[in-house]
């Protein structure tokens, strides 16, 4: 079983906190996989590792914050669920070629989106959707070290 937290409700900025701690955890040997969630009851603009807040076209009167992950930035608001999955690899829970990290790691989101009421789907590159609409964004990135993070906001 996949060692888990669920934060319930809390800012982003704790949230992306948590992932940080988790992801030095896993790096110090604690485990080989962890699954963080958390019910988002604030709103920011999380941008992606190598943006800057200028270059996005949200009001500069957000909030701005900065994730571990590349890709586009995500407009966190109240309610949404964020979810960090943090791996000492990327072949820590089963085999994964290079290129198809979200792909492989991302399968565990289906099934959880089906429980919910809602038949997610991913099609490639950094969005979940459900019969057609985005309605989540997922980024990914990878440490000196090997470890790999896998960010989802929904």
């Amino acid at each position: 079983m996949l060692p888990h937290t669920h934060l319930k409700t809390t800012s982003m900025e704790d949230a992306l906190s948590a992932t940080s701690a988790v992801l030095r955890s896993v790096e110090g040997g604690d485990a080989r996989a962890f699954l963080l969630s958390a019910f988002i009851d604030d709103e920011a603009l999380v941008l992606g590792r190598f943006q800057r807040a200028e270059d996005t076209l949200f009001d500069a009167s957000t909030r701005h914050l900065v994730r571990r992950t590349g890709g586009p930035a995500w407009r966190a608001s109240t309610g949404a669920l964020y979810v960090a999955l943090v791996l000492s690899s990327r072949d820590a829970i089963t085999p994964t070629p290079p290129g198809k990290v979200l792909n492989r790691n991302l399968r565990g989101l289906i099934p959880m989106g089906r429980a919910l009421g809602a038949r997610f789907v991913y099609g490639g590159r950094e969005l979940l959707s459900v019969g057609g609409h985005a309605v989540g964004l997922v980024s990914h990135g990878k440490t000196l070290g090997g470890a790999v993070l896998v960010e989802c906001l929904i």
